[in-house]
């Protein structure tokens, strides 16, 4: 399940749906709008293996990382939400949700940086074929 915090822009959203990419979104689909960060966590728990998309720095923390759910920091431009959630998806390192759990990983324009392990420090990925 792939999963959109409610920061992320609706047309974005649209962006995503017109390429293929079916999401649901916190605050229209799930939840309800204004939802505590706190409250997210527990709730990815509840969902089947969701791949979360924000746009909040404050989940870009080591200590979040779990097995069963996968965090991306978007660390872009709001009008670009959907081109790089599109080219994280298609990125041979996280192409299927199996490769994807277990991560805690900042997109920005020049690649990829992720946590290897709760306690490990970060480590930097390129963006390896365009879209």
């Amino acid at each position: 399940m792939l999963l959109l915090d409610e920061n992320f822009r609706l047309e974005q959203q649209a962006v995503l749906h017109a390429w293929g990419i079916r999401t649901r979104k916190i605050g229209k689909d799930l939840a309800t709008s204004g939802i505590d960060d706190a409250d997210l966590i527990p709730l990815l728990l509840r969902l089947p293996s969701p791949t979360f998309f924000t746009r909040d720095e404050d989940f870009w923390r080591p200590s979040l990382q779990h097995p069963d759910y996968c965090l991306v920091w978007l660390d872009v431009e709001d009008t670009q939400g959907a081109l790089y959630a599109r080219r994280f998806l298609r990125h041979v390192e996280f192409d299927t949700n199996a490769k994807r759990l277990g991560e805690i990983v900042r997109v920005h324009a020049g690649g990829l940086t992720l946590y290897e392990s709760r306690h490990g420090k970060p480590t930097n990925a390129a963006w390896l074929r365009s879209v």
